[in-house]
């Protein structure tokens, strides 16, 4: 046996043969492994993804109601769902289960598959259990909202082929509450489920963190706002693009009147006058037309006399002095005028006095007098824009800016705006009609002292008073007014220009906009305008 051993150990015959039995078990470990675990995970990845499908369909399906409403219709259809992705039975899988709940709005889900293994059941490994988690929730970064909405006119009409009386108005308010109740997650009393096409009340489940913030921008678009403004907004006086007749030296100036301005009171003075003594009123006592009285004792009694009454009478506005006395052309563009104006008031009383006639006989006459009677003398001064316009030899135009008194357009009377105004630039010099639909012109800008805006604006100069939205304008000060965009009814009539410039474009800038002026033409002006664009 010894022998036999020894030789054994010295043969190496065979030996692969040995070695491969050997090997063999932890080769097919190591392949059947690999095989199996490929199964494993793409039965995860399909599991995993039919969960997550059925979650965000349970979700989106549950809205703003709750899990459990119309018969868990959230439930059935995220189950409906997974079962789409990852039929019962798929990758030869067994023991399916698959659940979703919900809570505070948060929608979950599990699943799990028994995986059978094939080569590793040579080592005893028969199969393997799949499980994932899944979860959906309706969830709203921090964000800012803002509403831009339409307070127009037109929004108070009723909504067009809704077969209610609702206004558009109403709509708009119910829209913005339901769209708030859609974001926040938060219940609005005010509108109901069936307003917001919803089921249910919105539950509340926004997580703490979250921040919302809502801004709100109501707009009411006026393209010509200048009939808007007060009197007293808008220059008497402004620049345009425009055109100046030339004439030839000796022609005659006309002054054109441009309305009057608002009266300034110059003072009032009051005087009393003697009482009038009783005089006839030329009337004779009614009762009596025919009847001649026998004595004094026949008129009427005192009480029978008419009452007393306030007289009150304003005389003619007489002008009584005006500087210049004769506008000169080229030295006067305006012309102040004094007025005076007498009041009176006075108390008129009646009486009945006996008159004798001829054989005893006498009539009762009907008799008046004033007392106290006041005159008040009132004096006002009122100053008139003169354009001038010259008649004869015309002898071309220049154009380049031109200020015009433009006050014409200002009825101070009533206090309201005029459509057109005369302006001298219609043929050969003449005055002709210049309309004014309300379009205004900025007040002054800022000009930037070189190309680079960038060191400018921040902050926003203080002669921008453009930008200063909130700033009244003063009366006396016309950088602080709005101007006239013009429509002159002549063809190339006036161009409306702050800048003074003829032809160059003027480019202020801000931080937040860019302004840009360009030329626009119309079918019967051509005018200057200022687009602005956000940088």
């Amino acid at each position: 046996m010894s022998g036999l051993m020894s030789r054994l150990l010295k043969n190496e015959g065979g030996n692969i043969l040995a070695l491969f039995a050997v090997a063999v078990i932890p080769v097919f470990g190591l392949v059947g492994g690999g095989f199996d675990m490929t199964r494993i995970y793409l039965t995860q990845t399909r599991l995993q993804g039919a969960c997550d499908a059925g979650a965000l369909i349970g979700r989106k399906t549950m809205g703003l109601g709750t899990w459990a409403a119309n018969n868990s219709a959230a439930n059935t259809l995220a189950e409906k769902l997974f079962d789409q992705n990852f039929p019962d039975g798929a990758y030869g899988t067994t023991g399916l289960a698959r659940s979703f709940a919900e809570s505070n709005g948060n929608v979950t889900g599990t699943a799990s598959v028994t995986v059978p293994m094939t080569l590793m059941q040579v080592l005893g490994q028969k199969s393997q259990v799949v499980a994932v988690n899944c979860q959906a929730e309706l969830r709203v970064p921090n964000t800012d909202v803002m509403f831009v909405l339409d307070t127009t006119g037109s929004m108070d009409q009723s909504i067009q082929d809704s077969g209610s009386s609702e206004r558009k108005i109403d709509g708009l308010r119910k829209a913005v509450k339901c769209f708030y109740e859609a974001l926040a997650k938060q219940n609005i009393t005010d509108v109901t489920p069936s307003d917001c096409g919803e089921k249910g009340d919105p539950i509340p489940s926004n997580v703490g963190n979250v921040q919302l913030r809502f801004g709100f921008v109501p707009y009411a678009v006026n393209v010509n706002v200048g009939r808007l403004l007060p009197l007293d907004y808008m220059a008497d006086r402004w620049t345009y693009q425009s055109r100046e007749a030339s004439f030839t030296t000796g022609s005659n100036a006309i002054p054109i009147y441009q309305g009057e301005g608002s009266p300034n009171p110059g003072g009032s003075v009051t005087t009393t006058i003697a009482d009038t003594p009783w005089e006839d009123t030329g009337q004779n006592i009614g009762q009596y037309p025919s009847v001649l009285l026998t004595k004094e004792s026949e008129c009427p009694p005192p009480g029978g006399a008419p009452k007393t009454e306030l007289i009150s009478t304003d005389g003619p506005r007489q002008l009584v002095s005006q500087t210049p006395t004769t506008p000169v052309y080229g030295t006067h563009n305006s012309i102040t005028r004094t007025y005076q104006q007498v009041s009176s008031t006075a108390q008129r009383s009646y009486r009945y006095s006996y008159s004798a006639l001829l054989l005893g006989r006498g009539i009762c006459r009907l008799q008046s007098r004033d007392t106290g009677q006041q005159n008040g003398t009132t004096t006002t001064t009122t100053t008139e824009a003169i354009n001038w316009t010259r008649n004869t030899n015309f002898a071309g135009w220049t154009y380049k800016p031109v200020t015009f008194n433009v006050s014409g357009l200002k009825d101070n009377g009533t206090n309201s705006w005029r459509s057109s105004l005369q302006l001298p630039i219609g043929t050969d010099g003449a005055n002709t009609t210049v309309n004014w639909s309300g379009c205004i012109e900025e007040r002054q800008t800022f000009r930037g002292p070189d190309n680079d805006p960038s060191n400018d604006w921040d902050p926003i100069p203080s002669t921008a008073l453009d930008m200063d939205i909130d700033l009244v304008p003063t009366k006396s000060n016309t950088e602080t007014q709005w101007g006239r965009c013009c429509q002159a009814s002549y063809g190339s009539a006036i161009w409306s220009t702050r800048t003074g410039q003829e032809t160059k474009a003027v480019r202020p800038r801000g931080p937040l906009q860019m302004y840009r002026w360009g030329k626009t033409t119309g079918s019967r002006c051509q005018h200057w305008v200022r687009a602005a664009r956000p940088l």
